[in-house]
């Protein structure tokens, strides 16, 4: 029965409502940003949008709500999305997106992917699944990437032709080249985190397991094993990955070292407060290399994980910095660092970053016009 409906949505209701709407025409100077999960406009959007919004372009903002709102009501979102899409000049993406792929876009229409991610980590797309279907990698204009050694990855994984994936950068590191804002964002969370200067921060950031529909916690580092010998120095700063519903229980005794800050706190923000940094898949620590602070991996279920996802790269001559199977590995690595790792994040910026120079957005938008 569900596969009856998914074709009566993506094989007609979808391309005939598309079609019906683009009887209209299409706005000049508007721009559509669209957020397929979550409910407010990520960080790559936010600059692309404040760039366009210069140049004299009306800039909207529509949240799908994918896999968070009931089947029915995310239909109707699908629905009026396209409505919006059907008379928009200048639409945007950062995922996969199955409605778009399920219609034949209007050439007055450009459509840019400048996915979540930066480089290329973890296997994903047609890496993972060879029978995807290839709606859910709509074809674009412009497939934004983060430099010139991810195109080819980037162009199978979503099963593009050549030319659409651009190595122009990524406009949300446009920030970390900009000393006035990075100083800003790293006071304005001081002051939220209320802790002051003395103490040395670690953003503890791991990714979730199993899928993004059904993402659920790694085994953490806990409070208490991490406490006696870092509690007088560090505060952990826990944050964790948005497709995680669970929360992080600390204890009261423990909660001024080991800080949940999953909600109300940026990645940059962090990021930029942090002098360490420990994560185990996640893209973020492209990012993290290009302010040249160290990084910890516990990764303590490596092998399941190249088994069940994969890698692009063999994971422990891939990562800038320390690999760590136990917790009490990652407190001795903090305390005794066994090497370092300076010159590897530079040559691993170099491969993967080498676009992300602070004129992202300007590249992306002037391609764009």
């Amino acid at each position: 029965m569900k596969k009856l409906v998914n074709k009566l949505l993506f094989s007609v209701l979808f391309p005939l409502y598309y079609k019906w709407q683009c009887k209209k025409s299409v706005q000049e100077n508007s721009g559509l940003f669209i957020e397929l999960r979550y409910f407010e406009m990520s960080n790559n959007f936010q600059y692309l949008c404040e760039a366009l919004e210069k140049k004299g372009v009306i800039c909207e903002l529509y949240c799908m709500g994918n896999h968070r709102i009931s089947g029915f009501s995310y239909m109707k979102r699908c629905l009026e999305m396209l409505k919006k899409l059907a008379v928009s000049k200048y639409a945007f993406i950062n995922d996969v997106n199955n409605v778009i792929g399920s219609i034949t876009l209007r050439k007055e229409t450009k459509l840019v992917q400048t996915w979540h991610g930066c480089g290329a980590f973890k296997k994903f797309g047609f890496h993972i699944n060879p029978k995807l279907e290839k709606r859910f990698y709509p074809k674009c204009d412009i497939v934004t990437v983060s430099s010139p050694s991810v195109v080819s990855i980037y162009e199978e994984a979503m099963g593009l032709d050549r030319g659409l994936v651009c190595p122009l950068g990524v406009s949300r590191t446009d920030l970390f080249f900009s000393e006035e804002q990075c100083e800003k964002l790293r006071r304005q969370c001081l002051q939220k985190l209320g802790t002051g200067e003395d103490k040395k921060y670690i953003l503890y950031a791991p990714t979730f397991r199993g899928n993004a529909h059904y993402a659920v916690l790694p085994k953490l580092l806990t409070p208490t094993e991490l406490y006696n010998a870092l509690g007088e120095n560090y505060i952990i700063l826990f944050k964790g990955h948005p497709a995680m519903r669970d929360s992080v229980y600390v204890q009261e005794e423990y909660q001024d070292f080991y800080k949940d800050v999953s909600q109300g706190y940026t990645i940059e923000e962090l990021m930029l407060v942090s002098d360490l940094c420990i994560t185990d898949y996640s893209s973020l620590i492209f990012e993290y290399a290009l302010l040249d602070k160290p990084m910890i991996f516990y990764a303590y279920d490596s092998e399941e994980y190249e088994r069940d996802r994969g890698f692009y790269f063999p994971y422990k001559e891939f990562i800038p910095g320390a690999y760590c199977a136990e917790g009490w590995q990652v407190v001795d690595e903090i305390l005794h660092p066994s090497g370092e790792y300076r010159e590897k994040r530079k040559e691993f910026c170099e491969r993967f970053m080498s676009c992300c120079d602070g004129h992202a957005t300007e590249r992306i938008i002037e391609q764009l016009l």
